[in-house]
This record gives C-alpha cells, sequence and structure tokens, in this order.
C-alpha cells in the first residue's frame, strides 16, 4: 500500500528500490521457511470505521499465533513467538533490581502497630521529575500508575504545564485558537518503531480515543516553495485523476525543484539490482557504527546534490528545522533507509530495535492492549491525526489525571538551580525554597541546562556539547477567507536552495485548512522562522519583529497584500529542538558515563535531547525512563517472558519461549536454564536494559547488538502489513 502521506513519498520509493532484488540461496530458503510459518498466523480484523471521524473499539481479546524469526546476521537463530496484533515474545531479559535508598513516613512505632494487628508503615521511595512537558507529564503518568509505593514531584519553572506545547484563544477573538507549539501527530505506520504505541495507551487510559480525528481532507496537499511559486508534493490521490496525473507530471518536466531526483532514484535502482551477500559479522558491526551526517548519506546513495538539497532540507526544515549537512543519518526519519542501505539485508526483512519489540509486547499484552491495537490499526490509515482543540485535550488530560492522584505533587514556578549527589540520594537546590532530596531524580530538561545546574560544575561535559535551535512562532489571521483559494492544503515547506530568503522562513502552514474545530470564517497561518539559520546570530529577533517578518514572507510567498487586515502574535522558543549532528551516539555514550559517575545511578535522562525528537517519541521516552525506575530492571515490564538458551558443543545459540516444543531443534542441541537478566552469544552478553541507570545505557551497546532483522509479516500494526 503506498504512502498516504506526501512527505513520506521521497523514503518510499528509495525504500521500494532497495528492496526490489531477490536474494537467492538459503537466503531464499530462510524467506520461504518464514513465510509458510507465518501463513498460519491469524491477524485480528480491523472493524473499526471513522463515522462522523469517531471511532467505535472492540475489546474483544485477539488470536494468539506462532512465527519463526530468523537472524542472519551472524547466522544466529532467533526463536519468537506473536499473539494478539501480532505482538513478538522475544525472548528478552528481565534485568537485575536496582536497590533504591528509601524514605520512610515517621508514624507511630511498627512495634506498637505490630502488636495491636496495624500492618507497619510501607517504604515510600521519593521520585522528582524536572521538566513539566509532555516527557515529564508521561514519565510521571506511568510512574504513579506502576510504582504504587512512590511519591512523585515535577517540578515546572513556569506557571504552566505542558511545555513547548501551548495553544489558547487568541487576545482578539476567543473563538479562535492559535497554536503556539506542536498541534499534530504523526503515526508510525511506516517507521520500523512502535512509539506511537505509547500514545494509544496514554490516549486510552485517560478515555480520549473517540475525540481523535483526522486531519481535513485538505491536509494531504502540501508545497514546497521553490524558487518563487508553490510546487505541490505528489500524492497517490492526484494519481486517480487523469487531470491530476498530468499536472503532477507537467511539474515533473518544467520544475526545476525536481532536477536530479530521477537521475538519483534510476541510480539506487540499478544498484539493488546487484546481489549483494551479506557481509560477514564484523563488517556490520564496523559498517553500522559508522557515522555520516544525511547531505552525506544521501549524496552517497543518489549521485546527485540537488535532491538533497531542494527537497530533503525542505521536509527537515518542518521537522527539526536543521541543516541537512550537520544531523546524523540515523538520527532522523532516514533511519530505517540507512540502515538498510548500509548493511544489505534480503527481501521481506526489516531492520527492528530490540526495545520497539519489548514495547509491542509490552503495550499490546497490557492492561489496555486489546483497544491499543484497535486504535493502532486505525491510526495506520490515517496517518496524521490530532484532536480538536490540536493536542490540548492531550495536555489537559494528562493534567487532570495527575492533580487526582495522591502520590503526586505538582510544582509549578520552581526552577531548580542545582543538582548533586550525597548520601546516596540527589539533593535539588532551588533559589527561595529549602533544598530536597530524593531517591531518583528524572531529568526531561534540554540536556545543556542540565550540564549547567549538575554539581560539581563541568561534570556531564558531553550534555554540555549538544545543541538546539531556537525557532520564533508567528501566529497571523486574516478576517478574509480567500486568500489560500488557489493553494488549499497542510502548508508549504521552504528548502535551503530557495533565494531571497531573508526572513529566514522555514516553513508556513495552513491552519484554517486543515484544523478539525470549527472557527470564524479566516485564514489562519502559522509562520515558522529561524532555526539552524540563527545558530551564528548574536541577537535573535525580538516578538515584535518576527510579525512583520512573517508578515513579509507570506505577502512575497503567496501574494497577500500588506493592506489586508491582520492579527498577530509571536513566541520565540529558544532551544526548542535538539540537533542530533554527526557524532551523537558516542556524545551519548560519553554522557552515560558521566551521569554514573557524577550521580552513582540517581539521575536519570529521557527526552527530545537524547532520543528522536517529536511529541510521540519523547512520550516513548517518558515510558522508558518510568517503567525502568518503576520496577528497577529493564524490558519486558509488562508481560513477562520465561527463556532458555539452547547450545550445542559448537557455541551456537538460539533463544526461546519455553512454550514451542522442544522437538523443533536438532537433537544435538540441549535446553538449560539461563540467568533472566542477560543472554550470551558467542560469548557476549546482550543485556536486555536499553535504559539503564541514567537512561542511556543503550548507547554504550554495540548498535548492531540492540538491532535484529525481523520477516515482515512479523512487524505488525504497520503500513506494510496491511499488504502481507
Amino acid at each position: 500500500m503506498a504512502s498516504k502521506r506526501p512527505e513520506g513519498v521521497l523514503i518510499t520509493l528509495l525504500e521500494s528500490a532497495y528492496h526490489n532484488v531477490k536474494s537467492g540461496g538459503g537466503i531464499q530458503a530462510s524467506r520461504q521457511a518464514s513465510r509458510q510459518a507465518t501463513r498460519q498466523a491469524t491477524r485480528p480484523a480491523t472493524k473499526l470505521k471513522l463515522p462522523s471521524m469517531r471511532r467505535q473499539l472492540s475489546t474483544a481479546p485477539t488470536p494468539t499465533s506462532s512465527i519463526t524469526l530468523r537472524r542472519l546476521v551472524g547466522a544466529r537463530i532467533l526463536g519468537a513467538r506473536t499473539s494478539g496484533c501480532g505482538i513478538t515474545r522475544v525472548a528478552l531479559a528481565q534485568g537485575r533490581q536496582q536497590s533504591y535508598a528509601t524514605k520512610t513516613t515517621k508514624t507511630t512505632s511498627s512495634k506498637f502497630k505490630v502488636a495491636n494487628g496495624i500492618p507497619p508503615p510501607k517504604e515510600v521511595k521519593e521520585v522528582a521529575i524536572l521538566g513539566g512537558g509532555i516527557t515529564g507529564l508521561t514519565t510521571a503518568y506511568y510512574l504513579a500508575r506502576h510504582a504504587k509505593d512512590t511519591h512523585i514531584t515535577i517540578y515546572e519553572a513556569s506557571d504552566r504545564l505542558g511545555g513547548w506545547i501551548n495553544t489558547e484563544p487568541a487576545q482578539f477573538n476567543e473563538d479562535v485558537l492559535v497554536h503556539r507549539g506542536p498541534r499534530m501527530l504523526r503515526a508510525s505506520s511506516l517507521q520500523h518503531k512502535y512509539d506511537d504505541l505509547v500514545f494509544y495507551d496514554v490516549a486510552v487510559g485517560l478515555n480520549l480515543q473517540d475525540q481523535i480525528l483526522p486531519p481535513k481532507p485538505a491536509a494531504k496537499e502540501r508545497y514546497i516553495f521553490y524558487p518563487d511559486h508553490l510546487v505541490q508534493l505528489p500524492s497517490p490521490g492526484m494519481l486517480l485523476s487523469s487531470r491530476s496525473f498530468f499536472k503532477v507530471i507537467q511539474s515533473f518536466i518544467y520544475d526545476k525543484v525536481w532536477d536530479g531526483c530521477f537521475r538519483g532514484m534510476w541510480k539506487v535502482f540499478r544498484r539493488s539490482l546487484s546481489r549483494r551477500p551479506l557481509v560477514p559479522p564484523g563488517d556490520v558491526r564496523a559498517k553500522v557504527e559508522h557515522d555520516e551526517s544525511l547531505a552525506e548519506f544521501l549524496y552517497r546513495s543518489l549521485g546527485d546534490e540537488r535532491p538533497v538539497h531542494n527537497i530533503v532540507s525542505a521536509m527537515i526544515h518542518g521537522i527539526y528545522g536543521g541543516d541537512v549537512r550537520k544531523l546524523s543519518a540515523k538520527h532522523t526519519i532516514f533511519d530505517s533507509l540507512w540502515y538498510e542501505s548500509t548493511v544489505s539485508i534480503p527481501s521481506g526483512f526489516k531492520w527492528m530495535a530490540y526495545k520497539d519489540m519489548w514495547l509491542l509486547n509490552d503495550i499490546c499484552r497490557g492492561h489496555h492492549g486489546a483497544e491499543v491495537s484497535e486504535l493502532a490499526e486505525t491510526m495506520s490509515n490515517v496517518g496524521t491525526f490530532m484532536f480538536e482543540d490540536g493536542l490540548l485535550s492531550l495536555l489537559n488530560g494528562l493534567v487532570r489525571h495527575l492533580e487526582e492522584q495522591k502520590n503526586v505533587t505538582i510544582k509549578y514556578n520552581a526552577p531548580v538551580t542545582a543538582l548533586r549527589h550525597s548520601d546516596n540520594k540527589v539533593t535539588t537546590s532551588q533559589t527561595k525554597n529549602k533544598p530536597d532530596s530524593y531517591d531518583q531524580v528524572i531529568c526531561t530538561l534540554f540536556s545543556k541546562h542540565l550540564a549547567q545546574i549538575a554539581q560539581p560544575q563541568n561534570s556531564l561535559r558531553s550534555l554540555a556539547e549538544t545543541h538546539a535551535v531556537t525557532i520564533m512562532v508567528v501566529n497571523l489571521w486574516y478576517p478574509n477567507s480567500t486568500l489560500l483559494d488557489s493553494n488549499h492544503g497542510f502548508g508549504y515547506l521552504v528548502p535551503t536552495t530557495t533565494p531571497d530568503n531573508d526572513e529566514c522562513v522555514l516553513g508556513v502552514l495552513f491552519d484554517s485548512d486543515f484544523q478539525a474545530r470549527d472557527e470564524p470564517s479566516g485564514t489562519k497561518l502559522t509562520v515558522m522562522l529561524g532555526g539552524h539559520y540563527w545558530d551564528d546570530w548574536e541577537h535573535l529577533p525580538t516578538e515584535e519583529m518576527g510579525v512583520q517578518m512573517a508578515i513579509q514572507a507570506v505577502k512575497k510567498h503567496l501574494g497577500i497584500s500588506e493592506k489586508e487586515q491582520v492579527h498577530a502574535s509571536a513566541r520565540l522558543c529558544r532551544d526548542c529542538l535538539p540537533q542530533h549532528f554527526v557524532g551523537h551516539r558516542e556524545r551519548m555514550k560519553r554522557a552515560h558515563y558521566e551521569l554514573h559517575a557524577a550521580f552513582k545511578g540517581k539521575l536519570m535522562v529521557a527526552g527530545p535531547s537524547y532520543t528522536s525528537v517529536g511529541v510521540i517519541p519523547a512520550m516513548r521516552a517518558g515510558f522508558d525512563a518510568a517503567m525502568r525506575v518503576a520496577t528497577g530492571h529493564g524490558p519486558p515490564w509488562i508481560a513477562k517472558v520465561y527463556d532458555a538458551v539452547v547450545a550445542d558443543d559448537k557455541d551456537k545459540v538460539a533463544m526461546r519461549t519455553t512454550t514451542p516444543n522442544l522437538g523443533n531443534y536438532p537433537q544435538a542441541y540441549k535446553v538449560k536454564e539461563v540467568d533472566p537478566t542477560s543472554w550470551h552469544e558467542s560469548g557476549r552478553s546482550h543485556v536486555g536494559d536499553h535504559v539503564g541507570e541514567t537512561g542511556l545505557e543503550g548507547f554504550t551497546m554495540p548498535l548492531i547488538s540492540t538491532m535484529t532483522m525481523l520477516p515482515t509479516p512479523a512487524t505488525s500494526l504497520r503500513a506494510w502489513s496491511k499488504r502481507q
């Protein structure tokens, strides 16, 4: 099934070219064996519909099935079991228990209580969360749910929660909402990740699933401004109409933005026709550990710089506000393409991180597993989605839920000025209040800010090296509702090659075209300025200057007259989008050891500074941090899996659940019980904990050991799963 999102067209074309060739020999046999096993697997039929853009969820349990997964790199064999929504029960480890210093509530003597039939008081762990953004709120949500013996204190420096999610009525008209941050979410159905399952789990837990809405149909139309006009990106809907089809062909011929695209695609296709054998494990490890910028990777793949600067740079502006020449290829939306082009894998398989297999297993076997599975199936068809008020419903739902929890305290206007380790605890200092000590602190602040407040000074040097871009968000509302009649859609992005971009415009969103909420007639725009263009600026524009720059830009791009009445507001978002430059993984590895040395495992970090940028990845980071603290070990956290290692005299190993029949294995293999915290592969230990005591444990592992190749049918709840 083709991508339903126009910005995914380039990635889809590249992926299809890379997977065009069929593998032979033993690989083909392995693939046929996997397909034969998966034909017996039954998938739950998706009965969800969107009448009036609403969903009714089925809570019926999903059937179970089994599948044999073959891990081809290093000739290792991985036994697995899938059930329900394709859940992979991986033979993974339940980590060692983490011992925390505890704070006991002072009450009447325990001996007195026991003598009178009253149980002694429970030990309560004190945990602090720094930052009340979406990462911090999600962390508190799961910690409150799964760590009942924990008291949680959220420190928020401002007078509101939500971080960069900021939606409120406009000052000129309360019936008009202005979004000064994220307002729409993107499903991960085209990615080899399952981060979106955390959002679905939270939405179901807060009873918000029926409020999730797809954007208006106009949102499917998207544009790039190059060099002096809007160029519409092709979408599947355009190919169904003969008139639109010829319009696409005409654009490919005459619009300069497409220069070099077909040549690059043809080069990728031709290279994929040459059968490359699987490289030896040692070479695989070296190739995957190598880092390069997104521009370098695409130059090498396409053989032409023009598509990178004309199209990809615009996409990167819209998502990261960053420079395609500096961002690491394997830390962007092109990560799966980077893995598949760097290390050859057979057709019918996809790279998958173990942590995503654990998440699929845990969430879909959790308390709301059936509802989450149904919702995820529906959202894989929608692609992008939002609430009627942007993301305000999600934010308000989380805040209300946390305010109702007896073990959660929220401190507003409470910036933490210093953190130090003392007596096996972490002490938080504030300007006006006395220091407080906690058994565990989870920091969701920008990593450079954490490096500034950590004591002793300069103890977190690697985090001090991280960089984030600043973006000016300008909201414009014109009473005239006909200003977009010639170009309706989601909006447009501006590549680095667009000339005369003196206002440093990254992109413009047509809010009035895709919002789900009915508002007074008019044209509402959001203009994004700055990003990496402002990295070297000593003085940034004021918000008043930003308004004038935005009005001037849309006048030039859309032909909106200065005489049109307009209401405007602006917000300067400093350091709002962390940039994962080349070498990010190595910096995070050093940061892990620095955090451990300075805070002895009592300070954990989470958020976009360390993992992926975006609302849904931030929620995933919060989930991981909370579950690690709540359980004291690595995943799986919710669904319990018991495993054994099967090994012969040649030290070949495999993993399996205890469910499969031992007759499936050769007689030479013998079964032995293993430590549930780890398993050993040719003398190399793979620990099932990508979070660890600092939140960065996974960065210290060889990257290849955190990944596996999974047969496509086993990657359920993804867009390609519907093709099976």
